[in-house]
C-alpha cells in the first residue's frame, strides 16, 4: 500500500507541476510541437517507403561521381592517372575501378596531412622541427613504395618469355586468343595473372575504345618494348582472327623476346641491393640511439633532442633520400 500511495503521490505532484506551469502560450506551443514531430515522422515514414519500391536508373556512387568531376581538371588528372597505374599492379580490377581506389588514397592523403598541420603547431612549440620530420619521412615512404613497384615491375618483366612462349602454344593449338588466354590463366606466374585476367576481361566487353584506353594503360605502367609488341599481337589476334600471318608473327615474337629479355635479366641487379641497404639506414640510426641509452643513460637523450643532435638526424635522412633517388635514376637509365 505504500508503494501505491508513493506512486500516486508522485502523479499527483507531477500532475500539479504541469497545472501551475500551463499557460495558454504553453499549452499552444506543445500543441505546435507535438504536430511538428508528427507530421515530419509521416514525412519520413513515407520517403522511406518510396525510396524503398523506387526503379534506381543511372544512379552511379558518390566516389565515381566525384572522380569524373576531378579528371575534369589537368592537375587533377595527372595524379589520380599516376596513382592509378600503381595500384593497378597489385590487383586485376579495371583502370575505372583504380581511378576510384586513386581518388579515395588522395583525399585520405590530404585529410591526414591537414589534420597534422593544423595539430602540430598546438601540440608542440618546436612544431617547424616535426614538420621536416614529417616531410622527410613522406618522401622516405614514397621512395620505399617506388622501390616496391619497381620490383614488381622488374618481375613482370622477366615472366614475359615464359608469357609468349604458353600464349604461343595455346594461340597455335586453338586459334582463338580470347580461349588462349583463358586456357592460359592458370599457368601464367601470379605477377602477369592478374594483367592478363584485366586484357580477358576487357577484350570480353568488345569495346574497342576501352581495349584501346586499358592496352595504352598498361603500356604506359610497364613501359616495355615487349610488352607493347604482345599487346599489339593479342589486339590483332582479337579482331583479325587466328591466321596464318599473326602466328607467324607469334612464334617470331617468342624467339626474339627470349634472346633479347635474357641478356637485359642482371640489369638492375646491383642497383637493387644498393637500394634495400639504404633503406635500413633509418633503423640503424634508430639502434645507435638505443645502444648509446643503454650505455649511457638520460644523458645520451640530450644529444638527440638537442639542434644538433636533430639537425644531425635530418641530413642522415636527407642524404639516405637523395642516395636512393639517384640510384633508382640510375636504375632507370641503365
Amino acid at each position: 500500500m505504500d508503494i501505491l500511495k508513493k506512486v500516486f503521490l508522485g502523479w499527483k505532484m507531477f500532475f500539479e507541476v504541469i497545472k501551475n506551469h500551463m499557460s495558454v502560450e504553453n499549452i499552444l506551443l506543445c500543441i505546435a510541437a507535438v504536430l511538428l514531430i508528427f507530421v515530419g515522422m509521416e514525412r519520413l515514414t513515407y520517403y522511406r517507403k518510396k525510396s524503398r519500391f523506387r526503379i534506381k536508373k543511372n544512379q552511379k556512387p558518390r566516389i565515381e561521381k566525384i572522380t569524373k568531376e576531378l579528371k575534369k581538371h589537368s592537375v587533377m588528372k595527372m595524379a589520380i592517372t599516376y596513382i592509378s597505374k600503381k595500384t593497378s599492379m597489385f590487383n586485376e580490377l579495371s583502370m575505372g575501378k583504380n581511378d576510384e581506389i586513386a581518388v579515395s588514397i588522395l583525399i585520405l592523403s590530404l585529410g591526414i596531412m591537414t589534420f597534422l598541420f593544423l595539430m602540430i603547431p598546438l601540440t608542440s612549440t618546436v612544431w617547424y622541427i616535426l614538420v621536416a620530420y614529417i616531410i622527410f619521412s613522406m618522401i622516405f615512404l614514397l621512395l620505399v613504395f617506388h622501390v616496391f613497384f619497381t620490383f614488381a615491375k622488374v618481375r613482370f618483366t622477366g615472366k614475359l618469355p615464359e608469357t609468349f612462349k604458353i600464349l604461343n602454344a595455346r594461340y597455335i593449338s586453338k586459334g582463338n586468343i580470347l580461349k588462349a588466354i583463358y586456357m592460359s590463366l592458370d599457368d601464367f606466374d601470379k605477377a602477369v595473372k592478374k594483367e592478363m585476367h584485366r586484357i580477358y576481361n576487357v577484350l570480353n566487353k568488345n569495346n574497342m575504345e576501352e581495349v584501346k584506353s586499358t592496352f595504352k594503360a598498361i603500356e604506359k605502367i610497364y613501359d616495355n618494348e615487349h610488352l607493347t609488341l604482345l599487346l599489339n599481337l593479342i589486339y590483332q589476334a582479337h579482331y583479325k582472327g587466328g591466321n596464318a600471318v599473326i602466328k607467324k608473327q607469334f612464334e617470331q615474337a617468342t624467339e626474339e623476346i627470349l634472346i633479347s629479355i635474357e641478356n637485359q635479366k642482371d640489369l638492375a641487379a646491383t642497383s637493387k641491393s644498393y637500394i634495400m641497404l639504404a633503406l635500413l639506414l633509418p633503423l640503424g640510426m634508430w639502434g645507435l640511439e638505443r645502444f648509446n641509452y643503454t650505455a649511457l643513460g638520460e644523458k645520451s637523450l640530450e644529444f638527440y633532442y638537442s639542434p644538433l643532435g636533430i639537425g644531425l638526424k635530418i641530413l642522415l635522412y636527407a642524404a639516405a633520400v637523395l642516395y636512393i633517388g639517384f640510384m633508382l635514376l640510375l636504375e632507370r637509365t641503365t
